[in-house]
C-alpha cells in the first residue's frame, strides 16, 4: 500500500474544473472568479483501507458541471488509510480539506456541502460532526450514501452476507479491526488497489480474528464500545443535534 503522509494544500485535494459565466475554472480556488461558486467535498469509499479519489473522477466532474446554475467546486482528498494510518488519520485530513476548501477565494463559504460513499460517507458524518464540534466550517448540506457507520456490525443486514466476492461480514470486520487499531503483522497484507480489494481483504479476514466476540468486553469489531469516539463511528454519537440537514441512501443489494 503507498505511504499517504499528512496532506498539504498542494497534495490534499484531487480538484474538477468547474464552468462558470466567465469561462473555465480549476476547482483549486487560485483564481478569483466574479462569482463565487458552491463547494463540495467528495470522500470516497473503501472500509477506510483502500480507494482513492481519482476512482470518482467521471462523478466529481459531474458534479462540478451540474451542481447549481454555474457549476461546483469539487475537491476530493486524497486522505491516508489503515492500516498504515488508523483512525483519526483519514477524518482528520478529510476535515483539513473541508478548511482548505472554504478558504478558496470563489467558493461561496455558504454553500458548502459534504459527501462521500461507504466509508466516505462515515468520514461525511464524522467531518460533520467534527465541524459542529470545532465550531469550524458552517456545512450547508450532507450526503453520507450507504455509509458506514457502526464499528459493531450487530444489526442482522450486518450480518447477513458472507459471500467473499463482495464486501461482506469478514471484510467489514477485517476493515474495521484495521482501522480501529495500531497495524499489526496480520493486517500489513492489506493493498490500496480497488482491483485487489477483495483478494487482500480476504486474506486478512482468513488469518486475524473474524470478531465474533471474546470475554474481555469487546464485541463484534474486537473493540470495546465505550471507547470509540463518534469520529471513528458516527453512530455512537449521541448528540446529533446542531447538524446540516442529511440525505441518506441505503441499499438492499450491492
Amino acid at each position: 500500500m503507498p505511504k499517504r503522509t499528512a496532506p498539504t494544500t498542494s497534495a490534499t485535494a484531487t480538484t474538477s474544473t468547474t464552468s462558470t459565466t466567465s469561462g473555465s475554472k480549476a476547482g483549486t480556488g487560485d483564481s478569483v472568479g466574479d462569482n463565487a461558486l458552491p463547494g463540495l467535498l467528495w470522500i470516497h469509499g473503501g472500509g477506510h483501507i483502500i480507494g482513492t479519489p481519482e476512482m470518482d473522477d467521471e462523478l466529481c466532474i459531474r458534479f462540478a458541471k451540474e451542481i447549481g446554475s454555474s457549476g461546483c467546486v469539487v475537491v476530493a482528498p486524497d486522505y491516508r488509510l489503515a492500516p498504515e494510518n488508523p483512525y483519526p488519520a483519514d477524518v482528520e485530513d478529510c476535515y483539513e480539506a473541508l478548511i482548505w476548501l472554504t478558504e478558496r477565494s470563489n467558493v461561496d463559504k455558504a454553500r458548502i456541502a459534504v459527501a462521500g460513499q461507504s466509508a466516505g460517507g462515515g468520514l461525511t458524518a464524522a467531518v460533520a460532526l467534527m465541524a459542529r464540534d470545532r465550531k469550524g466550517p458552517a456545512i450547508r448540506f450532507q450526503m453520507p450514501l450507504y455509509p458506514q457507520l457502526d464499528y459493531r456490525n450487530i444489526t442482522a443486514s450486518s450480518n447477513q452476507i458472507t459471500d467473499h466476492r463482495v464486501w461482506c461480514k469478514d471484510f467489514n470486520l477485517a476493515a474495521w479491526k484495521m482501522y480501529l487499531s495500531a497495524p499489526t503483522a496480520a493486517t500489513a497484507a492489506s493493498s490500496n488497489t480497488v482491483s485487489n480489494a477483495g483478494t487482500d481483504v480476504a486474506s486478512v479476514a482468513s488469518t486475524d480474528d473474524k470478531g465474533t466476540g471474546s470475554n474481555d468486553g469487546s464485541n463484534g469489531s474486537g473493540a470495546n464500545e465505550c471507547n470509540i469516539p463518534a469520529y471513528a463511528s458516527p453512530a455512537m454519537a449521541e448528540d446529533l443535534s446542531g447538524l446540516p440537514p442529511a440525505y441518506i441512501m441505503v441499499g438492499t443489494l450491492d
